[in-house]
């Protein structure tokens, strides 16, 4: 999970423990007013919690949800996770309306 910061116009990225950051995600969306966004890497998250990806998603669906939700109860953009088959154009549609049906304001 990265959290974006603003600190003197200038965007810094800070990567957070994934695990960890997903439990705590209400309090990281909070932390400080110059966060404006969150963004999910699921690759990480996945291997964070000792599993692995699959095309259907259902092991990072409920830090998805989480994600979304804490952004936008501290005002910010929730960025999903990318979609990592580049040959799967379908996929890649799918996901992508899936994410924006979560609340994801755009993927990484």
């Amino acid at each position: 999970m990265i959290v974006c910061t603003v600190h003197h116009k200038t965007c810094t990225n800070r990567k957070v423990q994934v695990f960890l950051g997903v439990a705590n995600i209400n309090t990281i969306a909070h932390a400080n007013s110059r966060i404006l966004a969150i963004a999910f890497g699921a690759e990480d998250y996945s291997a964070s919690i000792g599993t692995g990806r699959t095309k259907e998603g259902l092991e990072i669906f409920t830090a998805r949800t989480l994600i979304v939700n804490a952004a936008a109860s501290a005002d910010l953009d929730a960025i999903d996770t990318p979609f990592t088959d580049a040959q799967d154009d379908t996929g890649l549609l799918e996901d992508s309306l899936l994410a924006k049906s979560l609340g994801f304001k755009g993927k990484l």
